[in-house]
């Protein structure tokens, strides 16, 4: 078993790096000489496959700089390397940014031709793609334009993290067993579900107090990046920045609505778990700082050993194939586990087409790490086996389609864990967690989609937003989705400075529209159908995000995928009421 990222698997020398990075230029070069040739299909597809190279080239340039930067955010030489590498590779794309606009000019005959040649096979999908992106799609000079300022799209993001991760010092607190605490999101976490309330208060107050002193730079930096959506789809041609994105995303705005729909239609159930947990806790109010503490007041500690071996006991259903990878990840330089000072936060899954899939973890312990290395390696198996059984110009797949493949993998963890409960502590405890993965994943990543719809229409309707508009918005939505038996803390005015995510366009409603096709996916596969989500995991990206999930049996257009998830929830909270009546615990 290993620990660390072995990044030598992806180049063993600087001198490899380097060689790459002399490639992309020479394929900038030779991409800009096909312009206006396009037309000719034996040069189209010289083109296509030329860019594709290129493009693996670059893919895996980048995730080598990408790793090496978040093993260390502090590291100047590593920040220096992605500033070289971003003003190449901006090149780059500015090198065939005529492809678009030239293809465009096909007429539908032309099209339809491409379609019928057996060498065009592979782009099957981007070619129907394209021509329901042609309205989007600007002209020549105008998409050259847009690629010379593609760097600094990511500006926002860039500055967030650089002032959230690296500038602001976080202070030190003492723990009730008298320890020095510094803290840190790791450290914030693990506090999270500690008994002691005033320990998670200020715990809490540590954190997010430090935040609140940095609210006007944090808020503009999130002003910045709705600002930037908003004009980038208003340049497109689409009517809000949440149409872009989900045009985008290939979700239509029927599933959306309905998944807000049936969220908000949902929150009696949620409200009902808040009214339960301040009953469960003797607390006068539930505030952000309670809800993640352990109801039976026990939380389990796991070696990161342990947990390795509970995610091959659970996901072992998936098959040998499955299996096989996983040791494969565990034992390979796959994963970074533990926390180190200046390493990226949280947890996620990268890689390429060329690469194996690369998981970076910040391992505490936790239940949370358990379900969080359960996540990412969903994510893992399932870039591999896309790597693995599609060729490179269907590999990718949609936001939503990889979310089901990672919560699909903690809800059948969870779901034996509850099901292999010795006793009703036990059991207790594995269904408090179970219903803190449906309110982590669906309520609370909905109420961050319904901030930042929020957040845009209020930009697209020509108002600014600032540190204090943020807040307000931030409290009600707080307010509406937890209930009466919530209180907003001062400092939760600034809750939203801890979402990464929302420099990611509008990524976080894919996690709750995922959860729900998930929790069906999980059920299939309990009730026997592996076949089909294996099957499923090694399609890629060769059908639509919802007409791939229709493999699994799923119609996304139907509420009641979105509700059938919510009533789980609520069977969750019942059974939890009952179990806590039977040990007195809310008398």
């Amino acid at each position: 078993m290993t620990y660390n990222w072995d990044l030598s698997h992806i180049y063993k020398s600087e001198d490899e790096y380097n060689s790459d990075l002399e490639k992309i230029q020479e394929y900038t070069i030779k991409l800009k000489t096909y312009e206006g040739r396009l037309e000719n299909l034996d040069v189209l597809i010289e083109f296509l496959t030329l860019k594709d190279q290129a493009r693996r080239v670059s893919s895996k340039l980048w995730v080598y700089a990408s790793l090496s930067k978040d093993l260390d955010l502090s590291d100047p030489k590593s920040a220096e390397r992605m500033a070289v590498l971003s003003d190449i590779l901006s090149k780059l794309n500015d090198s065939y940014s005529f492809f678009l606009p030239e293809l465009l000019t096909f007429s539908g005959e032309k099209f339809r031709q491409i379609l019928r040649d057996e060498r065009f096979s592979s782009y099957k999908r981007f070619f129907e793609r394209l021509i329901e992106k042609k309205l989007h799609i600007l002209s020549k000079e105008e998409e050259a334009l847009l690629s010379k300022l593609g760097f600094l799209f990511g500006a926002p993001y860039d500055l967030y993290n650089s002032v959230k991760m690296v500038d602001i010092k976080y202070p030190t607190i003492h723990s009730p067993e008298g320890e020095e605490v510094k803290i840190t999101f790791g450290t914030y976490n693990l506090a999270r579900t500690h008994k002691d309330r005033d320990y998670r208060r200020r715990a809490f107050d540590a954190l997010y107090g430090t935040l609140y002193n940095y609210k006007n730079t944090l808020g503009k930096t999130l002003y910045y990046e709705v600002q930037k959506n908003a004009r980038l789809a208003q340049i497109r041609k689409f009517d809000s920045a949440l149409d872009s994105a989900l045009f985008n995303f290939e979700i239509p705005r029927k599933v959306y609505d309905n998944l807000l729909c049936g969220t908000i239609e949902s929150l009696p159930a949620l409200h009902k778990y808040i009214f339960l947990r301040k009953k469960a806790l003797n607390l006068d109010k539930v505030t952000p700082y309670d809800l993640a503490v352990p109801l039976s007041f026990e939380d389990k500690k796991y070696t990161y050993e342990e947990c390795c071996n509970l995610a091959l006991k659970y996901l072992s259903i998936l098959g040998e194939e499955y299996i096989t990878v996983i040791k494969k990840a565990v034992t390979g330089g796959w994963i970074d586990v533990y926390e180190a000072p200046h390493k990226a936060p949280g947890g996620y899954q990268s890689g390429c087409f060329d690469t194996h899939p690369y998981i970076l973890l910040n391992f505490d312990n936790t239940f949370n790490s358990l379900s969080t290395l359960v996540h990412e390696l969903g994510h893992a198996l399932h870039a591999y086996f896309c790597n693995n059984y599609c060729d490179y110009p269907n590999h990718s797949v949609s936001a939503f389609c990889a979310e089901i493949a990672s919560i699909t993998n903690e809800i059948l963890l969870i779901k034996g864990l509850i099901k292999d409960s010795k006793d009703d502590d036990e059991k207790l405890y594995y269904l408090n967690k179970y219903a803190d993965l449906l309110r982590n994943t669906a309520y609370s990543q909905m109420l961050y989609a319904d901030f930042e719809k929020q957040i845009h229409e209020k930009v697209e309707s020509g108002s600014a937003l600032s540190a204090q508009s943020l807040g307000e918005i931030w409290a009600n939505l707080n307010q509406k989705y937890y209930g009466p038996g919530f209180e907003n803390p001062f400092y939760n005015k600034v809750g939203w400075a801890y979402i990464l995510h929302f420099y990611l366009n509008f990524y976080t409603f894919n996690y709750a529209l995922s959860i729900c096709a998930a929790n069906k996916a999980a059920n299939n596969i309990l009730n026997g159908d592996v076949e089909g989500y294996i099957n499923f995991l090694k399609s890629g990206g060769k059908l639509s995000p919802v007409e791939s999930v229709k493999q699994l049996g799923i119609d996304m257009a139907d509420k009641n995928v979105v509700l059938d998830l919510y009533r789980d929830f609520e069977n969750t909270i019942n059974e939890i009421e009952e179990i806590l009546n039977r040990k007195g615990d809310l008398d």
